[in-house]
């Protein structure tokens, strides 16, 4: 009777992790949409804005719709210690907003760094896994993506600045329909597919369309097709045939291209109707010439490297917050990360704040990061010293 009750424990217990399995692979899968939506987004609503502007003779109308969000960059918590000219930094947030709303009140899925190189033109992004418990950006720790729905962009910026040492005052807001209502909007854009990508094609079709509160409409014979929002979007996130992300980034940059080459060809009139679709659902503080300068020579950007945030991490339940993305030492993560972004030559030093924040979470996660041996510290030293030599 024991070993019955035993093996009935064992399989509820197995169903909870199958169950609890799926709705990470879920929610993973919602975040990585958000990140390829933004990114192509991003490039695909900035080059329109160039050819409105051309097409209307001036400044009036193609950005007027962009909802203009001011935040206090006083209230930013900028790391002042920075100063690196070189580098501008920009958070984009994905939202999935059912009412239109893009500010406060909204949970932001998607939370990513852009760094971009201005002399090198390369392009850096760091998606902070939106449950990574923090310091949301008034002293409470929660999960990251907490800080937009409390205090829209303006405490989310501060929270990554706050976290990450970090010198951000701009962002990009969008909601993960926009690139839809983008493609829509100029007609569809025309691809020559092979039968593997229609399969994963039509197959991704079912989370995208869940996402973005499609319909979806299958692909089916090798060949030229004119797509839709849905299934370019799907045709984008691609990445099981040879290639595999190389691919999927070639993709990517191929619908920007296109979007980009047919919005060249639309009269004023339906660049009209694009605004009028795929603005209001994107927010930013970037005045438009900053945008147009950053686009106008935009075949010259190249994204070098995307990653992820904290890199060394432990998954968790912390009580009513439930599973959170602990980082195993803040400071260390936060280290990392500078160096990533911006090289060894930046000299980095962690913040008094950080270091605070950092011993913070260690006290009430109890994840503790390792102590480093004689080995490592070694290492460190030998590694200095071979950067110095050159």
């Amino acid at each position: 009777m024991a070993e019955n009750k035993k093996s009935t424990t064992n399989r509820s217990n197995a169903a909870k992790t199958k169950s609890s399995k799926k709705a990470k692979q879920k929610r993973n899968r919602t975040i990585i949409i958000a990140i390829e939506a933004v990114v192509i987004l991003i490039a695909a609503i900035a080059a329109i804005v160039i050819w409105a502007m051309d097409k209307k003779g001036g400044n009036e109308g193609a950005g007027s719709n962009l909802i203009s969000t001011d935040v206090n960059k006083e209230n930013l918590a900028v790391n002042e210690e920075l100063e690196n000219e070189d580098f501008w930094n920009i958070a984009l947030f994905g939202v999935d907003s059912r009412t239109g709303v893009l500010g406060k009140g909204t949970l932001s899925d998607c939370i990513i760094v852009c760094s971009i190189n201005k002399n090198t033109k390369e392009v850096k992004l760091v998606s902070v896994y939106r449950d990574t418990y923090l310091n949301i950006g008034n002293d409470t720790y929660n999960k990251a993506n907490s800080a937009y729905s409390s205090g829209g962009p303006e405490q989310a910026i501060k929270m990554l600045n706050t976290n990450l040492d970090l010198d951000i005052t701009n962002f990009a807001t969008v909601d993960f329909s926009a690139l839809v209502s983008v493609v829509d909007a100029i007609g569809g854009v025309t691809i020559d597919l092979t039968e593997e990508e229609i399969t994963h094609l039509n197959n991704y079709q079912v989370e995208t369309s869940k996402v973005t509160n499609g319909k979806i409409e299958n692909v089916s014979g090798a060949g030229e097709h004119l797509l839709n929002g849905i299934q370019t979007v799907s045709y984008c996130r691609i990445r099981y045939t040879a290639g595999d992300d190389f691919k999927r980034s070639e993709r990517q940059r191929q619908v920007i291209g296109l979007i980009i080459e047919k919005a060249k060809t639309m009269s004023p009139t339906v660049l009209t109707k694009i605004v009028e679709e795929a603005f209001p659902k994107c927010a930013t503080n970037i005045e438009l010439n900053e945008l147009l300068s950053l686009v106008k020579d935009i075949s010259s950007y190249k994204i070098v490297d995307t990653t992820g945030f904290p890199f060394d991490k432990k998954n968790d339940i912390l009580g009513s917050r439930g599973d959170c993305v602990i980082p195993i030492g803040l400071e260390q993560n936060v280290v990392q990360l500078h160096e990533y972004l911006f090289g060894t030559e930046e000299e980095y030093t962690p913040s008094a704040s950080l270091t605070a924040i950092s011993s913070k979470i260690v006290n009430d996660t109890g994840v503790v990061p390792p102590e480093k041996t004689e080995e490592d510290v070694q290492e460190q030293e030998q590694q200095d010293e071979s950067q110095e030599e050159q």
